[in-house]
């Protein structure tokens, strides 16, 4: 038991624990009248926790209203600075002017590709939404495009002595 418990009613604490004695179609319409939608699951444990929270958080909500509404607050708070300290997403597509042509020789063979400005690209009169499957279509196996094509400066390996 925990600090909670000791200041539940019997009442609840008893609709709580009956929960694992009802049968799984009871627990659906439980969970259908404290979650206003069919569960998604049949799985006995998930529906029997999260119902018993449920009850006891409505319990909460009538016994201490503020309580409820300082939780949210709070709760909202961290997001909002979870939010403002999260990094942005770096967008490592590469963009490029429409009409660029790349070229690359590759196996004794010299490979064009031109840019079109809906960000699709030609090699070999067919389109291809991106490099990496025009440098894959070239070499037969997996190859990032922007490197293939020498857009993205090479990474420097450093080796450590054991």
């Amino acid at each position: 038991m925990n600090a909670f418990t000791h200041n539940l009613p019997a009442e609840i604490t008893n609709q709580v624990a009956m929960l694992a004695t009802l049968p799984l179609r009871e627990l659906r319409a439980l969970w259908l009248q404290y979650f206003g939608q069919p569960a998604s699951t049949q799985n006995r444990t998930y529906l029997e926790r999260h119902l018993g929270y449920r009850i006891q958080e409505v319990h909460f909500a009538r016994f201490n209203p503020e309580l409820i509404q300082s939780n949210k607050a709070r709760i909202e708070s961290l997001m909002h600075m979870a939010q403002a300290a999260a990094k942005p997403v770096q967008d490592d597509r590469i963009k490029m002017v429409p009409g660029t042509t790349l070229t690359r020789d590759y196996m004794g063979k010299t490979h064009t590709v031109i840019a079109h400005p809906d960000g699709t690209y030609n090699y070999k009169e067919k389109p291809y939404r991106s490099l990496t499957a025009i440098a894959q279509d070239i070499t037969g196996m997996k190859w990032s495009g922007p490197d293939f094509f020498g857009l993205r400066p090479k990474r420097v390996r450093s080796r450590s002595k054991s």
